[in-house]
């Protein structure tokens, strides 16, 4: 059987040689990073280039760009030769993509390496099989470690993103559903983790079911992770809210015809929005984190997570902590992670403690169920 070759040295030469023909290209691939090229010297040159990207720069502002970084004969020697092979810029894109292929099929043996040696650590094997996915999470995604960026590059994107602001009425992340939080908030972010809060019956899950609800409508995947509720009554909570039905109508069993109608229509609604629902009373961080990777690999638009809630989850392992609320302190950092790890922000439901009823004071962080007691 024919092995594909881990590297593509001509490929990265001709990728060089296009930059330097067209510097606008740098900017263009913004997301190839210097990481993903073979050859030590070729990455060099390319983090050269993303430093002086977003001014106008030739070879003479390049060569002094890698001297003001320390790059030896090596280094200017494989941009000569890169100028010198240079004949057109069109075909760059295609070299680019060569090279992020050969770059993630070597980090596949990286990180096949890895979980071999996982594979022999002793410990849970449950969060051992956690750490594996995230390897490969890692691999599928195409991710890399970030690396400083210049100035201009920072100013650009930073311009970007105002520009974003104003063009979408001053959010840029997921709906609330709410036009004055949305506002308020520039909706949720990628990496963010938002805690919805309130004492038990106050309807935080009914708010947590109207914010997937409106995602859903704009097109974002949401996966809903209850570990109270079964998926009949995440279900009957969906329909009631887009038909505009009380919920104790419909769990009395005193529907009008009118009631029905109005379900059934939402039905079809609800069926075409993209939710997910996942339903474990037992479930642990792992396992949720572990779901959402899967359903990341197989829905691309996964965008929201929300876990009802915060309190029911347990951890998973050997090395719990003792206190109750470090665990659950341990918990919302995974979330943390997870919405770090996939881009995407996370919502958790949690219980205020009693304490919030004692005091004529808004709810401090203090005040989360088993998170602020010491």
């Amino acid at each position: 059987m024919r092995r594909v070759p881990l590297h593509d040295i001509e490929a990265e030469r001709a990728l060089i040689g296009a930059a330097i023909i067209d510097p606008l290209l740098v900017e263009r691939l913004a997301h190839l990073q210097a990481a993903d090229f073979y050859r030590t010297e070729h990455a060099e040159i390319w983090a050269a280039m993303q430093a002086l990207s977003g001014q106008v720069w030739d070879t003479v502002a390049l060569r002094a760009e890698l001297t003001r970084r320390g790059a030896g004969e090596g280094t200017l020697r494989a941009l000569r030769e890169a100028e010198e092979a240079a004949i057109s810029a069109a075909h760059a894109e295609q070299h680019a993509e060569v090279i992020l292929e050969r770059a993630t099929r070597r980090r596949m043996v990286e990180a096949a390496e890895r979980i071999r040696g996982l594979a022999q650590l002793p410990g849970d094997v449950r969060d051992l099989v956690d750490r594996a996915e995230a390897a490969m999470t890692v691999v599928a995604d195409r991710r890399r470690a970030r690396e400083p960026i210049g100035s201009p590059q920072a100013m650009v994107r930073a311009l970007r993103w105002i520009e974003a602001q104003r063009e979408d009425g001053g959010r840029t992340g997921v709906t609330w559903g709410l036009p004055t939080l949305d506002q308020r908030t520039t909706g949720m972010q990628p990496g963010e983790l938002w805690v919805l809060a309130a004492r038990p019956g106050m309807g935080k899950s009914a708010l947590a079911m109207d914010v997937a609800i409106a995602a859903a409508r704009e097109g974002t995947s949401v996966l809903i992770c209850s570990l109270e509720m079964q998926i009949e009554q995440l279900g009957t909570r969906a329909l009631c809210a887009m038909a505009r039905i009380p919920i104790e109508r419909a769990r009395g069993g005193s529907l009008s015809h009118a009631d029905m109608e109005g379900l059934q229509r939402a039905v079809h609604e609800a069926a075409a929005l993209p939710i997910w629902w996942y339903d474990d009373p037992d479930a642990t961080i792992l396992d949720i984190r572990a779901v959402a990777r899967r359903l990341r690999q197989r829905d691309p638009r996964l965008g929201l997570v929300i876990v009802d809630y915060l309190q029911l989850v347990e951890t998973a392992g050997e090395q719990q902590p003792e206190a109750r609320h470090l665990e659950v302190a341990q918990i919302s950092r995974g979330l943390k992670k997870l919405a770090g790890e996939l881009a995407l922000p996370v919502l958790a439901l949690s219980q205020l403690s009693r304490e919030v009823e004692k005091g004529k004071r808004p709810p401090q962080l203090s005040d989360l169920r088993e998170i602020g007691r010491a």
